[in-house]
């Protein structure tokens, strides 16, 4: 009686699984079935089966026929060891890698698998581990079977456990053989964990021109001045290497302080400060890196959109200096800056290969130029930072025509900051005349932009605002008063929906006993955000055509402003309290 086929396939998974050596017969499907799988069993020899199981009983089952004969499991194992020659090669395709960049790139490693014997049935396991000092850290991969003349390429993210690993040598290895045999083919190559990235960047005028930028309440006290330095660096990650543990700073908000540390000073590490370039111009952007381990492996920095006279290698508090291509603030805008710094490492084969990257993001304030409020460059005579952002967001990256960007304060000023005007008495909030007369214009930019004494303002304060903070960007603008005591056409006040000719409410048509405003000296354009005159041709009645003075004409401003005759007086400077 033959055995059942049940019992025959129960026999050779057995056998799979404990590594031995069942041969199902040659029209058996279940063995047909395993081959295909990748499941293969040694077969012996035909004849040497047939005098083996001659005179058996003819009950007993496949699997305990082999298992009576261990001369035959024997020499299927001796003949396997006598086929099977493993090799196995290994290439270490990048050097290095790193871990804790951002954007880092895995190192990849390249195997290849023979066996030169191709013992028939014999299973070909690969693993490949990294290693450190002995001490398996991670498996790149574990093949129970993988089919001679093979070639896997493998990535490793520098991570054991989910963990990145600390900067130092390691040791990658491959393991190829015959399962059945007990033969195996061992290489081993070496990469390095290292750790790099920016420590500090600055940026420098190359070009064009660096400006000075002003935070006006340092810690939070009025009128505590602090200005940024062009020769600061405006990222600072930290002094040394241990910096390279934390991430890359986010750029600095606050418009009214820089940041402190728990002394009360300036920090002067873990920031990254906004800063100002005349816009147009193609600054130099300078890098001080941090380097830990793999000393051996060259590394060099590349940064996208910018350019370096020669290779820039990257070694422990080494620097390198890079040209934007494009100007980085080509109008008077708010650039939010992307500025991705990449690292190669150079294989033994010379050739450079992607280590990874990182991302600065930097924040550019385009500006026409230096102040022009005061021919000093003393606090408070720098350009504001909370002045700068709002003007620049104004202008949006439209234009570094100065009378446009005056255009474009002087909506800003009307439209955006929330202001009425004192229809009561028409006095100032903000601005002082500390001469005679109009003389000595002064005013509170500090107590303006807390609005101290409200949103409530007159002429004068509103001409103070045009023209500081299109000063404070690089326009030049100086107040005019006009005067005196003119009656008006109608007007639409800022903060008001009408125009009237009696904005005073005293039920008749009213004037001003004089109105300030601001113009670029001996252009004859009238920059004037208190208020916005009837533009059409007819100014003495309605319908009225609202009609902003954004750089009006001189003499059409006057004469849709009053129908009397106004004298201008006054070409000064506001200067700020």
């Amino acid at each position: 009686m033959r055995p059942s086929r049940s019992i025959t396939a129960l026999g050779c998974l057995f056998s799979l699984a404990g590594a031995g050596g069942c041969a199902p017969t040659s029209d058996d499907p279940l063995g047909s079935t395993l081959s295909t799988s990748g499941q293969e069993s040694h077969r012996r020899d035909a004849g040497r089966d047939a005098r083996s199981d001659a005179g058996r009983d003819a009950t007993a089952t496949d699997a305990r026929a082999a298992d009576a004969n261990p001369d035959a499991r024997a020499d299927a194992t001796s003949d396997s060891a006598a086929r099977c020659m493993p090799t196995v090669t290994l290439e270490v395709l990048s050097p290095a890698v790193d871990p804790r960049l951002s954007e880092g790139s895995p190192a990849r490693v390249r195997v290849r698998v023979d066996d030169a014997g191709r013992a028939p049935g014999e299973l070909h396991p690969l693993t490949v581990t990294v290693r450190r000092g002995g001490t398996a850290l991670a498996a790149l991969l574990t093949r129970e079977d993988l089919s001679p003349g093979s070639a896997l390429e493998l990535a490793w993210d520098g991570t054991a456990q989910a963990r990145p690993l600390e900067p130092g040598p390691i040791t990658v290895e491959a393991r190829y053989g015959c399962a059945l045999a007990g033969v195996h083919a061992t290489r081993e190559a070496s990469l390095v964990v290292l750790r790099v990235g920016v420590l500090q960047a600055q940026v420098n005028a190359g070009d064009g021109v660096r400006l000075p930028l002003l935070w006006h309440r340092a810690g939070g006290l009025a009128r505590n001045y602090w200005v940024a330095a062009v020769t600061r660096p405006v990222l600072s990650r930290g002094a040394n290497t241990s910096a390279l543990q934390r991430a890359l700073p986010l750029v600095w908000s606050d418009l009214s302080t820089p940041p402190m540390d728990g002394a009360g000073a300036v920090a002067t590490s873990g920031y990254n400060l906004p800063f100002a370039l005349q816009a147009g111009g193609r600054p130099e952007l300078a890098l001080t890196f941090g380097r830990v381990e793999g000393a051996a492996v060259p590394l060099r920095a590349r940064v996208d959109g910018l350019s370096a006279a020669a290779d820039v290698m990257v070694t422990d508090g080494g620097a390198g200096a890079f040209r934007w291509a494009a100007s980085p603030a080509p109008q008077v805008g708010r650039y939010e800056l992307a500025v991705k710094v990449r690292y190669d490492a150079r294989g033994a084969d010379g050739a450079w290969r992607e280590l990874g990257a990182e991302t600065l993001a930097l924040r550019a304030y385009g500006l026409l130029g230096p102040q022009t409020v005061a021919r000093t460059t003393r606090a408070p005579y720098a350009a504001w930072v909370a002045v700068a952002d709002a003007v620049t967001g104004w202008v949006g990256g439209a234009t570094r025509d100065p009378l446009e960007v005056a255009s474009r304060v002087v909506r800003g000023v009307h439209r955006e900051l929330g202001l009425g005007y004192d229809t009561v008495q028409g006095a100032s909030a903000y601005t002082d005349y500390t001469g005679e007369g109009f003389d000595g214009g002064r005013f509170d930019l500090s107590a303006f932009l807390a609005r101290d004494n409200g949103a409530t303002v007159n002429c004068s304060d509103c001409a103070s605002i045009v023209s500081t903070y299109a000063n404070l960007v690089g326009c030049d603008l100086g107040y005019n008063i006009l005067t005196q005591d003119f009656p008006l056409h109608a007007i639409r006040a800022i903060g008001g929906t009408r125009f009237t000719s009696d904005p005073f409410r005293r039920g008749r048509p009213g004037g001003f006993s004089y109105h300030a405003v601001t113009s670029p000296s001996g252009l004859g354009r009238v920059f004037d955000a208190t208020l916005a005159v009837d533009g059409d041709s007819d100014p003495s009645r309605s319908p009225y055509l609202d009609t902003l003075v954004d750089g009006l004409d001189q003499a059409f401003y006057l004469r849709h402003l009053s129908p009397a005759r106004v004298e201008v007086s006054h070409d000064d400077k506001t200067l700020i309290e």
